[in-house]
């Protein structure tokens, strides 16, 4: 069989494949809308989205939005730029509720992540850190668990910022407390320092679009890398194309003789 199809073994690195599976988790609350980070948390937040989607690359990407209830907004996708097109309109407005539940966020993530275990799967969580529910930690844990590395990535200022609400006439107040005060909503590091130590992960401040999305893309640099080398494999590169060609040169210059 080898003499009719003659051949020599050929090691060749397997094309690379998608291997990173990214949700992004962002608080919609109305404490987002605060401008303490120019032009607005929720803002800054979309910028970061859309540059490091249009810089990823053999990545799945997916959104999940959360106030006191969380949506799946974008499901998992290697259609990037889809993805990004539903970027603009992540507003408040998509949840029925407000408030902000970090374990909610968590549950919904983990329909994400079916998976028993995962070493490719990172999520980040983007939010000023307020948080009005218990348990968030062991929503955390229970994704970890999986394989699943989670960051957080603080949007906002410690000195705050007051928070504009905008009516369907399009009348602009800010936010006021029960006793008429105006609310002033600020950035809780140490919430988000805790949630990145139970997800495995580290914990970064939004200071500059461009210095966030650097982070990101490193991260998830680093979850490709978790699943190793493309593998080397082993195939044959067969002879007998050439072999015909020269007996066919050789049968042409015999019948001309």
């Amino acid at each position: 069989m080898a003499l009719l199809s003659p051949r020599f073994p050929e090691t060749v690195t397997a094309p690379p494949v998608p291997v990173a599976d990214v949700v992004f988790a962002v608080d919609v609350s109305v404490s987002m809308l605060a401008a303490d980070t120019p032009p607005s948390r929720l803002a800054r937040v979309r910028q970061i989205l859309a540059q490091t989607l249009a810089g990823l690359d053999r990545t799945r990407a997916g959104v999940v939005v959360y106030a006191a209830e969380a949506l799946p907004y974008v499901p998992l996708t290697d259609d990037l730029p889809v993805a990004a097109s539903f970027i603009p309109a992540v507003q408040p407005t998509l949840v029925n509720q407000q408030g902000t539940r970090l374990a909610k966020a968590m549950e919904t993530v983990g329909y994400y992540f079916t998976d028993t275990l995962r070493s490719n799967a990172v999520v980040f969580v983007l939010t000023d850190g307020e948080n009005h529910d218990t348990g968030f930690i062991q929503s955390v844990q229970k994704l970890t668990q999986r394989g699943v590395t989670v960051h957080t990535i603080g949007v906002g200022t410690e000195n705050g910022g007051t928070i504009p609400l905008t009516d369907e006439k399009g009348n602009t107040q800010l936010k006021t407390d029960e006793s008429g005060q105006q609310v002033v909503t600020r950035l809780e590091p140490d919430n988000l320092r805790r949630i990145a130590a139970a997800g495995r992960g580290q914990y970064f401040e939004a200071a500059t679009t461009t210095e966030t999305v650097r982070f990101v893309m490193q991260r998830i640099e680093e979850a490709r890398l978790a699943v190793g080398k493309p593998p080397r494999i082993t195939g044959y590169r067969y002879l007998f194309q050439w072999l015909l060609g020269v007996a066919l040169v050789l049968l042409l210059i015999e019948r001309l003789r």
